[in-house]
């Protein structure tokens, strides 16, 4: 036997723990038993072998044991033909199937069961087997179901694709014909799902990728460039509907002397903190940003300037009551420049006027907030 050693899928099961040996296949074959990976094909491999093993991470993918997991029902209102259908399935690896004798019955076990496969006479007592169809994908739209039906014509063809059946099969099948028809069913389930596991990948990572594109990486609130383009936004909607905006712009007190005295690990610590304090005491409709270094831009709708000043100050004593782990013995403290939009009409005009308010919160003695209409 050909041992794969990738890192992925390692099958040198000498040095494996004990309660993963029971996944490996090279393990299994060793130990007497029998797995579709170290089979030479799947005609060679003998499925009653892994009766006794417990499910590892290579089943999920064994043709045998898709069948064991299936869970067929079939419907017909002729108990002789249900008998050998079921007998059919049976012989031929399948399981889990459940038999009843009307499509009233069938609607009700659907409830209660996660049917993967029907398959359906047409012609029953009560209703036949479109609506029960019908019916049944109400319940579980992605269930597989294949219509049983005496003569094949147009018109049957039609009403089954209508009522939402993928296949039918004549019921003067043989063996051979119903199980090919319930396997390509397999198939085409199994690459379905796929599929699907797919698309919700491709989903989380282009969602991934789309937070990564507008955040900053150090401190998880938003970038420079996504809270410039909001902004030039908010500014429109504010002129356009008469609705007040203002804006913030902080930084830390004497930063500097932090990055010599503690280092840039401290630096970065005093920043993180403080993006966390930002974002835990704005509104869901506000932005906050990290503008450039210990540089951080709010940007608050729907806020005219007392409103923004309020604000301003409880950020203020939430930094100032914090204590810093890297640098416990410095008080560190923020100056705020505020203002509201007036004539500004581009984010860099609103920007450069709350920065020279922080300038001269700077100047005026730090830890404070200046502002303007």
């Amino acid at each position: 036997m050909k041992k794969n050693t990738s890192a992925e899928n390692c099958w040198e099961y000498m040095d494996c723990p004990d309660d993963k040996k029971s996944e490996c296949p090279a393990y299994l074959t060793e130990t007497g038993f029998e797995c579709w990976k170290t089979a030479g094909d799947e005609s060679d491999f003998d499925s009653k072998k892994c009766d006794k093993i417990e499910v590892g991470k290579h089943c999920t993918d064994c043709p045998w044991y898709k069948k064991k997991a299936i869970n067929i029902l079939v419907v017909d209102d002729e108990k002789m033909n249900l008998l050998v259908t079921k007998r059919m399935l049976s012989q031929n690896g399948y399981e889990i199937i459940t038999t009843c004798t009307s499509g009233e019955e069938a609607v009700e076990l659907i409830k209660n069961n996660d049917f993967n496969l029907a398959l359906l006479d047409i012609q029953m007592h009560g209703i036949d087997g479109y609506e029960t169809c019908r019916r049944l994908k109400e319940v579980k739209p992605g269930l597989y179901a294949i219509m049983l039906t005496g003569t094949v014509n147009n018109e049957s063809i039609k009403k089954s694709y209508k009522a939402g059946a993928m296949d039918f099969v004549r019921k003067q099948f043989d063996n051979m014909e119903l199980i090919v028809r319930v396997e390509n069913a397999i198939k085409i389930m199994s690459t379905e799902k796929a599929l699907q596991h797919s698309h919700k990948t491709i989903f989380e990572k282009n969602a991934i990728l789309e937070k990564l594109l507008i955040t900053d990486n150090l401190t998880q609130v938003f970038n420079r460039k996504y809270i410039l383009e909001n902004l030039s936004t908010h500014m429109y909607s504010s002129k356009r509907y008469k609705h007040p905006i203002s804006l913030m712009m902080l930084d830390i007190d004497r930063f500097k002397l932090i990055n010599d005295n503690y280092g840039h690990l401290a630096g970065d610590e005093a920043i993180i903190l403080l993006a966390s304090i930002l974002s835990s005491n704005i509104r869901k409709t506000d932005l906050v940003g990290r503008y450039g270094g210990d540089e951080f831009i709010l940007v608050l709708p729907n806020t005219n300037i007392s409103g923004a000043i309020k604000k301003a100050e409880q950020l203020r004593k939430n930094v100032e009551s914090n204590i810093f782990k890297m640098a416990p013995k410095v008080n560190v403290t923020i100056s705020i420049g505020v203002c509201e939009l007036s004539n500004e009409t581009d984010p860099d005009s609103l920007i450069n006027k709350a920065d020279e308010l922080l300038y001269q919160a700077k100047e005026n003695g730090r830890n404070r907030i200046e502002y303007k209409a």
